[in-house]
């Protein structure tokens, strides 16, 4: 991502834009917001990421298809989400006055197009993370053996991008990512990670999908015997 400058309105303002760049074939394509969209970088910093979803959205199965896998391996985001989790680790979880929120990753092209097949009405393959859920996992609103430690915690990025199983929550319309943990790290049972990201389908005003909070569950009790509620995709 790289930034840029242009005049905006009758008095020659001018207004600093973000825009994202990739190599196609050769050929260098550029995508940038809405002049204003990209200035808000606290509580909705994703917007941008919506913006060149729109951008691209309607061109053709190729290009979206590298565009989306380029923004689905972008490491950048990683680091990210370290930070915004050590700072409120160090703040003992105290919430800012607006909440901040960030995209995590996109889905790959082939997940989105199954969730697609599913008839649910996902309208963007983008993940965002909310500094909200960091005290929903690590605080002490989880008893011991439900919640994440911190090192659990800043590896979700890698948990996302190499989960061992992806179901779709057919009641609460969510893709659950699941990692199985090493036998040192089970307790009670709870050998598995679930991360939760809520498929905001039915609000335009938030066109992304959210990862909810996330803990340490039984595999099995979840997931296995004739539940119907879990449908697995990968």
């Amino acid at each position: 991502m790289t930034k840029g400058v242009a005049e905006v309105g009758k008095n020659g303002e001018k207004r600093e834009y973000s825009k994202y760049s990739f190599d196609y074939g050769g050929k260098i394509i550029h995508f940038s917001p809405d002049l204003g969209w990209s200035s808000n970088t606290g509580a909705h910093a994703w917007e941008i990421d919506v913006q060149a979803w729109n951008k691209i959205e309607g061109m053709s199965e190729k290009i979206k298809d590298e565009f989306i896998s380029k923004m689905a391996n972008n490491p950048h985001n990683k680091q990210v989400i370290i930070n915004l989790t050590e700072k409120m680790i160090a703040n003992n979880f105290k919430l800012t006055s607006v909440p901040i929120s960030k995209p995590l990753t996109w889905l790959t092209p082939e997940l989105y197009k199954k969730v697609k097949a599913e008839n649910i009405e996902i309208q963007s393959p983008i993940i965002v993370f909310e500094e909200t859920q960091v005290k929903h996992s690590l605080s002490g609103r989880k008893v011991e053996k439900q919640r994440l430690n911190k090192e659990q915690f800043k590896n979700i990025y890698d948990y996302i991008q190499k989960p061992d199983e992806i179901f779709i929550d057919l009641e609460d319309l969510a893709l659950i990512f699941v990692k199985f943990l090493p036998e040192k790290e089970i307790i009670d049972g709870r050998d598995c990670i679930k991360i939760p990201i809520k498929i905001n389908s039915r609000d335009e005003k938030r066109p992304v999908n959210y990862m909810s909070t996330s803990g340490r569950i039984n595999y099995h009790k979840t997931f296995g015997g004739t539940q119907k509620r879990y449908k697995k995709v990968e």
